[in-house]
């Protein structure tokens, strides 16, 4: 029989150190809302821009790693070269961005100096993120690559050589945007979001042959419409996420239950429209579609 002043003792103990802990927890927490307000007193944002000059009948690969920031891209005026502007405080981030050649990759890097959670800290205490720019152009063919983290990010698209992109966005906002078609159609367009937002408005004007986007957390608003130039297939998948898929007109659905959306007409002579073959698989969440 176990005795009742040992377990007693133990509960006693149990509970200081866990008020020791807490402690801990709450000075460490202290100690960092400190030096975030520090920070924001004394930030002294700073503009650098850098300019790259592409050329070449092969694509480049450009790759973005950006963290804690308000991110611009879009295309610049033909014939200008890569641009990145960026406004920052050189004491508390970082802004890599390095040289590339015809048919090679172009990597761009911007994020804390430090810990991303503090640089997070006090953007949630009230300070301006960082702004990043990014002009890409137009008469280039470019496979873009992005990784988002803590970030918002606005992109738009629209006119460029683009071949293929792939977005990974965690912990923030991705809205992605074709305003006008593409110089051709996209081979391949992959966007995946964890604990974020991931919109996509005019994706018909990048008619990519192959779209996938998987959301584990957070919302989804998919615009299908636009000039569809040519076949696709589009994966969709979903985990506790939810939201709305506009689909287009002029062109034949395949793949989503007749009770969400009529499948496409018959053909008229002439008039031969692309098929767009749907793979749709939500867990907890809720997808709409809207024809």
């Amino acid at each position: 029989m176990s005795d009742p002043h040992a377990r007693g003792g133990r509960l006693r103990v149990g509970c200081a150190v866990a008020a020791v802990l807490t402690g801990a927890i709450l000075l460490a927490a202290g100690v960092s809302v400190a030096i975030a307000l520090r920070q924001i007193r004394t930030e002294k944002p700073e503009l650098r821009a850098v300019e790259q000059p592409l050329s070449g009948a092969r694509p480049v690969r450009v790759v973005l790693d950006v963290a804690v920031a308000r991110v611009v891209i879009g295309p610049a005026p033909a014939g200008a070269p890569l641009g990145v502007a960026a406004s920052y405080d050189r004491g508390l981030y970082r802004l890599e961005a390095s040289p590339a050649a015809a048919g090679s990759t172009y990597r761009i890097a911007f994020g804390p100096a430090g810990s991303e959670t503090l640089a997070l800290l006090r953007v949630k205490l009230g300070a301006d993120p960082p702004l990043l720019r990014i002009e890409l152009p137009r008469d280039v063919p470019l496979e873009l690559e992005g990784s988002i983290r803590g970030s918002y990010a606005a992109v738009e698209l629209g006119g460029l050589r683009l071949e293929s992109s792939e977005f990974g966005v965690t912990g923030g906002a991705l809205s992605m945007s074709f305003g006008e078609p593409l110089a051709a159609p996209m081979d391949r367009l992959t966007l995946r979001g964890d604990r974020g937002s991931l919109e996509v408005t005019g994706l018909g004007n990048a008619s990519p042959r192959r779209f996938g986007l998987r959301q584990h957390l957070g919302a989804v608003d998919l615009d299908l419409r636009g000039a569809w130039r040519t076949d696709s297939v589009l994966s969709i998948r979903t985990g506790l996420a939810g939201g709305s898929v506009w689909l287009p007109r002029d062109v034949r659905v395949e793949g989503l239950d007749d009770r969400i959306v009529a499948p496409g007409g018959r053909e008229e002579a002439g008039t031969a429209r692309p098929r767009l073959r749907f793979s749709v698989t939500s867990h907890a969440g809720r997808l709409v579609f809207v024809e």
